[in-house]
């Protein structure tokens, strides 16, 4: 249905190359979604970055009903796989059985969520988020109107992120094109050592 691939920048350094990917399951009941993110092997001697994030997802609200998890930013590594009953209220994640109350989202199926229900910026939002073996509740909302250039080209932008500015490493921040795609042209989030930055790459249009 869709692919979006990004250069990925680290601390301002070009630093690999990412791509998202919307597409129907099997039975066209809901959506999946697939996160790749690369460093180059010149980086990965120093600090490297790796995410695969491959998700089913609903395709009304973009909760996700499982997730398979892999990210390694230098020597941390995280991995989990999480299954989520709604029926239930039971979560399946790694060896451990949780309940939990509220519709799950991991921070790349959020933009998903923003880029299909953009008039509910107008408020802040609140998410709960699957982190390690857990949930915790995060608020984002939109936080500046910005131009921004790509491909030799301005692009006028609403930048959505955490709305107390206080960034936090499992938080992203996304600047939305102001048109009827609401295209996700640059997302930041934060590592340990620093930032990472992508910004949608024009060269291989789908």
């Amino acid at each position: 249905m869709e692919k979006l691939t990004y250069e990925v920048y680290f601390n301002n350094l070009k630093a690999g190359k990412a791509s998202l990917k919307l597409s129907e399951d099997a039975n066209k009941e809901n959506y999946v979604l697939n996160f790749e993110l690369r460093s180059h092997k010149y980086l990965d001697a120093i600090y490297k970055l790796r995410e695969n994030t491959s998700m089913i997802i609903d395709r009304k609200d973009f909760f996700i009903y499982e997730i398979n998890k892999y990210v390694r930013q230098g020597r941390k590594k995280r991995n989990y796989q999480a299954i989520f009953n709604y029926d239930t209220k039971i979560a399946h994640i790694n060896n451990t059985i949780t309940i939990f109350q509220k519709p799950i989202y991991d921070p790349i199926n959020i933009i998903y969520y923003l880029r299909n229900n953009f008039q509910l910026l107008k408020n802040n939002i609140s998410f709960s988020i699957i982190t390690k073996n857990t949930f915790k509740t995060i608020h984002m909302g939109i936080i500046n109107e910005e131009e921004i250039i790509l491909n030799d080209k301005i692009f006028p932008c609403v930048v959505v992120g955490p709305i107390n500015n206080n960034q936090k490493s499992d938080e992203i921040k996304i600047w939305f094109s102001q048109d009827s795609l609401a295209l996700p042209l640059k997302i930041e989030s934060k590592a340990k050592l620093g930032i990472i930055k992508m910004e949608l790459s024009f060269e291989n249009d789908e």
